[in-house]
């Protein structure tokens, strides 16, 4: 299974990682922004920087990995 790039529902819904979850991932990574930012790019309201995408990306993937998944989040 692979999604689109910007797609965060997908991915999010099959991580079954709770929004504050997918930012601990995130920021242990790495990322900058603050909770309600994330939930902004999550929700469409703002784009993320290539890097920060890059970073969410690779949360996601990092569980959807775990979860047996290859990997279905494109990175920008």
């Amino acid at each position: 299974m692979s999604y689109a790039s910007g797609d965060w529902d997908g991915p999010l819904a099959a991580s079954g990682l709770s929004v504050h979850d997918l930012w601990l991932a995130y920021l242990a990574l790495g990322g900058d922004a603050s909770p309600v930012e994330l939930d902004g790019y999550l929700r469409h309201h703002a784009a993320p920087s290539r890097s920060e995408h890059n970073v969410l990306a690779q949360a996601l993937n990092e569980r959807l990995h775990d979860l047996g998944y290859d990997w279905p989040v494109p990175y920008r």
